[in-house]
């Protein structure tokens, strides 16, 4: 039998229940209500009768479980406030006539019904309202009186987004359509970009900033993959994070970090402003960093058949200073983490400098024979040119890219950049 529910939308189960009387415990009804944004098919939380927020156009499964220990259930009825008229459509669904009934928006059980699950969906049509739904339970005593039970909660929904900015737009038509590439940079309370230990970027300061990640990052793989735009639209990640200031961790400051192979964060936006002049060295360090995240993407994406690195890494590599690291066959201190963040140390310090800052990097290992540390450095010097090589032929089997003409693109932009062309 289908029938009509007003305002809710889209009910997918109305009532299953039980008619043998459970177990008592108490003589109070009890209203238990668990709830699913089933857009992104994740379990909100309530905190005290609040639920989580959620955004307009999203789906919210409610399930209502009611127990009532002695008293049989008469029943069930949702109320709304007028808001949240602006947040429910009308439609139909099949109910079960055996176990209830229902007519006016209560849903009526039969009889010797102690236990019940109501559940339905609604959908947020309006943006900054905060709904309010009303459970009322009514059972039957035994004298013949009515006992009711009713619970309130509340549904906040995040505000509708300001309008597009003019630099909205171009991140837009230069990151998002051409390359597949969401760009975050603003944060709202209440939003998971909200960070209330990180500083968003001067907004006059965005888009220079992402013309130079084009620059140094972008441009230099499309090119030397011979894959063009096809290359970021497939391989890099979806999302690029935003930030002023400096990120932390393990009590570091970090300048980015990538998640999960579909996330990349950068942080120190705010201290780039390439109209007055970026600092080679600052950008040089930066990009490293991004290039360092990005080669545990591609690995990611195409895993290295090679091993990698011999088996001398430790826990405690905060320990050390770079230059103990080096002595050791590390280009840094994190090198020594793990194989992944040795693999991508040296890709990222390689292609973030010239062949002639590639050696500086090295010259400390070069001293004369008779040296009390000569057979120490030239077996670090082994480990770290060998690591290189494999580094360079795992960027040409899997990827189709010459690890030198790369380092000569990233190089040029980090140099261009430094002297104000951006594009």
């Amino acid at each position: 039998m289908k029938l009509r529910y007003w305002m809710i939308w889209g009910i997918t189960m109305a009532v299953l229940a039980a008619c043998e009387q459970p177990e008592a415990t108490s003589s109070t009804p009890q209203l238990n209500i668990s709830a699913t944004n089933l857009t992104t098919n994740a379990p909100l939380a309530f905190h005290d009768n609040c639920l989580d927020s959620v955004s307009k156009g999203e789906n919210i499964v409610f399930q209502i479980e009611i127990r009532s220990p002695y008293n049989p259930l008469l029943d069930f009825q949702i109320q709304y406030d007028t808001t949240l008229s602006q947040v429910a459509l009308e439609d139909e669904y099949e109910l079960n006539s055996a176990i209830a009934s229902q007519g006016e928006g209560i849903i009526r059980f039969a009889d010797d019904i102690y236990h019940a699950t109501v559940s339905f969906q609604y959908l947020i049509k309006e943006a900054g309202v905060s709904p309010q739904l009303t459970f009322i339970i009514r059972t039957q005593n035994e004298d013949g009186g009515v006992s009711s039970l009713t619970k309130s909660i509340t549904t906040p929904a995040i505000p509708e987004p300001e309008p597009p900015t003019e630099l909205d737009l171009w991140i837009d038509s230069t990151f998002c359509y051409p390359y597949n590439i969401k760009v975050t940079y603003k944060q709202q309370a209440g939003t998971e970009e909200y960070d209330e230990e990180t500083l968003p970027p001067h907004e006059d300061l965005v888009q220079p900033f992402l013309k130079a990640v084009l620059k140094i990052w972008g441009k230099p793989y499309m090119e030397t993959s011979g894959k063009g735009n096809e290359f970021l639209q497939e391989y890099a990640f979806r999302e690029l994070k935003l930030v002023g200031n400096g990120g932390r961790y393990n009590s570091l400051v970090s300048l980015g970090i990538a998640e999960g192979g579909y996330k990349m964060t950068l942080y120190t936006v705010n201290d780039f402003n390439f109209e007055a002049g970026a600092s080679q060295n600052d950008l040089q360090v930066l990009f490293q960093s991004m290039h360092h995240e990005f080669g545990h993407v591609l690995r990611q994406r195409k895993n290295i058949d090679a091993p990698f690195g011999f088996d001398d890494y430790v826990a405690n590599w905060a320990s050390y200073t770079d230059a103990q690291a080096l002595e050791k066959g590390f280009l840094s201190a994190y090198s020594m983490a793990s194989s992944l963040e040795d693999f991508s140390e040296i890709l990222s310090h390689y292609i973030c400098r010239t062949p002639a800052e590639w050696e500086e990097l090295l010259a400390p290992l070069n001293v004369p024979e008779g040296h009390e540390k000569h057979d120490q450095y030239e077996e670090s010097k082994r480990k770290i040119n060998e690591k290189q090589q494999v580094v360079s032929l795992y960027m040409q089997n899997a990827w189709n890219i010459n690890i030198d003409d790369l380092r000569a693109a990233v190089t040029q932009g980090i140099d261009e950049a430094a002297n104000g062309n951006l594009d």
